[in-house]
């Protein structure tokens, strides 16, 4: 990994047990989950691991230090609102609090959705359902989202959201 490409991965780190946990992201997405390829891993553990070599020789961290590399997977969380607009076309499973209509208190609600739209300025998010066997599965066996499924809208603010993250039906 040599001039720019250090800019499109970045890492947490900290020895634990002479371990040293990574943890990788694209900033610039490759692949569909925005995870970064196999090759981008090698490279990035093979730099990563002569800078370690560096550090042991230099005795700033212990011995025989190994590292774990792994990267977020198809099922990431999603931050709110900075990758918002990275996965707007991806199915999402989203957990939020709203309000019951019954008794006009704070519940806690799920489901799969698709982002219709997000306003930064009154930081709001519009969902739609996903078309997700989930989903389709309440229409009936085999059967597409109905019309009222494809209509439905479900109104977020950014504070009402308690996960976010990508759905796959694998």
């Amino acid at each position: 990994m040599g001039g720019g490409d250090e800019k499109k991965l970045k890492h947490r780190n900290r020895v634990l047990n002479n371990k040293m946990p990574l943890w990788l992201t694209q900033l610039v997405a490759c692949d569909r989950s925005g995870s970064p390829s196999m090759e981008d891993i090698e490279a990035f553990c093979t730099t990563y691991r002569a800078r370690l070599d560096e550090a042991e020789i230099a005795k700033s961290i212990p011995e025989n230090t190994s590292l774990e590399v792994s990267s977020p997977g198809v099922e990431r969380v999603v931050r709110i609102p900075l990758e918002l607009e990275r996965f707007k076309d991806r199915a999402m499973y989203v957990k939020y609090v709203g309000e019951t209509v019954t008794t006009g208190s704070p519940s806690e609600s799920d489901g799969v959705f698709r982002l219709i739209s997000f306003d930064m300025e009154t930081e709001c998010c519009t969902w739609g359902l996903a078309d997700v066997r989930i989903n389709r599965e309440k229409a009936g066996k085999g059967r597409p989202l109905s019309k009222k499924q494809r209509e439905w809208r479900l109104n977020t603010t950014f504070d009402s959201l308690r996960l976010v993250r990508l759905h796959s039906d694998c």
